[in-house]
């Protein structure tokens, strides 16, 4: 993902003018969705484990 910010912000001067708010803002909802891709998939993973370790026996015995 963050190859294809590098590349799109390399084409985005060639287009046309950008101010530096919508330059910001662009970046910062780049980020926001990475986060949250990042944080999904986490979660994801973890209700897997959860899942196999139930199935398993072998969860935490607290």
């Amino acid at each position: 993902m963050s190859i294809g910010l590098a590349l799109t912000l390399s084409q985005v001067g060639k287009l046309y003018p950008v101010s530096p708010g919508w330059l910001v803002t662009g970046i910062l909802t780049w980020v926001v969705v990475l986060v949250t891709v990042i944080h999904w998939a986490g979660v994801r993973m973890r209700r897997e484990v959860d899942r196999i370790r139930a199935e398993t026996g072998t969860g935490d015995k607290d």
